[in-house]
């Protein structure tokens, strides 16, 4: 039974969150969210749990799901990360993959990575991509699998993969070796330069052709087109 005062108290309360830091050095071009959520865990130390609590969308539940798709924006409180990031939504949305309701039929549900890329500490959205074999920077091939186990690493913010996500979670095989320390994951300013080409490249890519939404995000390397960014930002404006 419900003291008295219970019955005016909100069901759900607003999540009170903790004060953050975050190094704007850190992100570069067309990072993941998956490196996003990474870098945030390691430079707040930060659990699993609390990183969700933290920008996971709750749609009126008491608690964040306990398992995340990281391609998908649609689970994510955007205008937070935008906050917490310092980052315009355009940044933010190219930390997932666009269109979102196409999001599992574009991209794959495993991590993939360069080893180049990994040693400047980056994570680009462009390597999920299924129709990508390798990295639009180094044009290398892509890795899919852990070095050590041969396991796949799950694309998803959840509890194995980022006690350590920056390692396998089956062995603990790292797959990120930066080239500085995880605890300085600054980006170099000569490979950030590169990143920014490319990436410039993109948008001019995606501005001459307008073809379907999945080929725009397929041929484009993962960076999301100029039609359904444009979308995706009007529905948040909205919003």
């Amino acid at each position: 039974m419900k003291r008295r005062f219970d019955i005016l108290l909100p069901q759900h309360e607003a999540p009170a969150y903790e004060p953050s830091c975050w190094r704007d050095d850190w992100h570069a071009t067309g990072q993941s969210a998956f490196a996003l959520l990474a870098k945030f865990q390691r430079l707040n130390a930060l659990s699993c749990k609390a990183l969700r609590d933290y920008f996971a969308c709750r749609d009126g539940r008491r608690s964040a799901p306990g398992d995340i798709d990281l391609r998908d924006a649609r689970q994510f409180d955007v205008w937070r990360m935008k906050g917490v990031f310092r980052l315009p939504l355009e940044d933010i949305a190219c930390a997932f993959v666009m269109p979102s309701h196409l999001a599992s039929v574009i991209a794959l549900p495993t991590l993939r990575w360069c080893d180049r890329c990994a040693r400047e500490g980056v994570h680009l959205t462009a390597f999920q991509i299924r129709v990508r074999r390798s990295c639009p920077v180094h044009h290398t091939p892509l890795e899919d699998r852990c070095p050590q186990c041969s396991h796949e690493i799950p694309f998803r913010l959840r509890p194995d993969v980022f006690r350590a996500p920056f390692a396998c979670p089956s062995c603990g095989t790292p797959w990120i070796a930066a080239s500085r320390d995880l605890d300085d994951l600054r980006v170099d300013d000569a490979y950030r330069r590169t990143l920014s080409r490319w990436a410039a490249g993109r948008v001019l890519a995606g501005e001459r052709h307008e073809p379907s939404a999945l080929r725009q995000c397929a041929g484009l390397g993962g960076w999301p087109s100029t039609r359904s960014l444009r979308r995706w930002l009007d529905r948040m404006q909205a919003g």
